[in-house]
């Protein structure tokens, strides 16, 4: 039964360490996506593509 436990505890470890370490992960990506949206729409700014 211990054993079991132990099983347990080092899953819900490694599952603890794969959440922390993918924030800063979904961070940057989310940085990514703002940055993208941003320089894209100054593109079509530019090319006066926007419908304004």
């Amino acid at each position: 039964m211990a054993h079991h436990r132990d099983k347990e505890s080092s899953m819900n470890n490694i599952q603890s360490v794969s959440i922390i370490s993918a924030f800063p992960i979904g961070i940057i990506m989310i940085l990514m996506i703002w940055s993208f949206f941003k320089d894209a729409k100054k593109y079509r700014e530019e090319k006066g593509l926007d419908k304004k």
